[in-house]
């Protein structure tokens, strides 16, 4: 649930800037009269965003990248998978996280030299047990990946 009301806040958010870069746009268009002003000041403010975005994405990936295993054991499960993609990025890895719902099995797909990998993270307390294995492999097919993996952490 908090994810959610934190997703929510992100959209506004940014729902809210791209508001005040269009009211910037026509406030240098009435000053200047000219449309490429509007239009520059317009890619400006969304160059931005961009880059704020990035350097947050930047830092917290570093900070779950960083994360020791008395915080790892606290993490969870989409903070766990988050912390995987830091992982497998530092590696070489291009990856993305699924949707949290009608995911096929993967929490995580990842690409490098050409192939393609799924990954079912789990983290979490008792055993993985053989549904985590199944969900592997019904991604596999699902993603069109090489390969699967399913990679753990259990307290």
């Amino acid at each position: 649930m908090g994810r959610v009301k934190s997703n929510k806040a992100k959209k506004e958010l940014i729902d809210s800037f791209y508001s005040v870069a269009f009211l910037l746009s026509l406030w240098a268009w009435g000053k200047s009269g000219k449309v490429w002003m509007a239009v520059l000041t317009f890619v400006v403010c969304l160059s931005l965003l961009y880059f704020i975005i990035s350097k947050v994405k930047a830092n917290k990936r570093k900070k779950l990248y960083e994360s020791g295993i008395d915080v790892i054991d606290n993490m969870p499960g989409e903070v766990f998978e988050e912390y995987l993609l830091a992982h497998f990025n530092r590696m070489g890895y291009a990856g993305s996280l699924t949707p949290k719902t009608d995911d096929y099995g993967a929490d995580l797909i990842l690409e490098k030299d050409g192939r393609r990998v799924v990954v079912q993270a789990k983290r979490g307390k008792g055993s993985v047990g053989v549904n985590a294995i199944q969900q592997v492999i019904g991604a596999i097919k699902h993603y069109d990946a090489n390969k699967g993996m399913v990679v753990t952490k259990w307290a």
